[in-house]
């Protein structure tokens, strides 16, 4: 059996798609190929303002404070799973093997951006 609307709406297996099921036929990405792309790229900036575009801070946090050439970004998905969604889309991405930190169970991920490394006795 294939699910309609009414059936999606109340759909019990979380939407996480069953043999036909509607969920299948929808898409499962948020970014665009060519924002995913800015991932790709070095541009701190750009990447955090097409996260904050997305994120969804009812339920996450979107927290980013800096001084001294250093910028933390803070993320928390509260479960959200659009937020999440959006984070799994740029895990394999260049904006995540240079600037990520940590994660902590429950939804906690730390990104770190440093204009200027210090190398040596600089």
């Amino acid at each position: 059996m294939k699910c309609g609307d009414k059936e999606w709406k109340h759909c019990r297996v979380e939407k996480m798609g069953c043999n036909g099921c509607y969920y299948d036929e929808k898409t499962n990405t948020i970014l665009s190929k060519e924002e995913l792309a800015i991932f790709n790229t070095n541009n701190w900036y750009e990447c955090i303002s097409v996260i904050e575009k997305y994120w969804n801070q009812d339920y996450g946090t979107f927290d980013i404070a800096g001084k001294d050439g250093k910028q933390v970004l803070e993320l928390t998905t509260g479960g959200w799973s659009d937020n999440e969604q959006l984070l799994n889309e740029i895990a394999n991405t260049m904006f995540w093997f240079i600037w990520w930190q940590e994660s902590k169970r429950g939804g906690y991920y730390k990104f770190l951006y440093v204009e200027k490394i210090k190398v040596g006795d600089e």
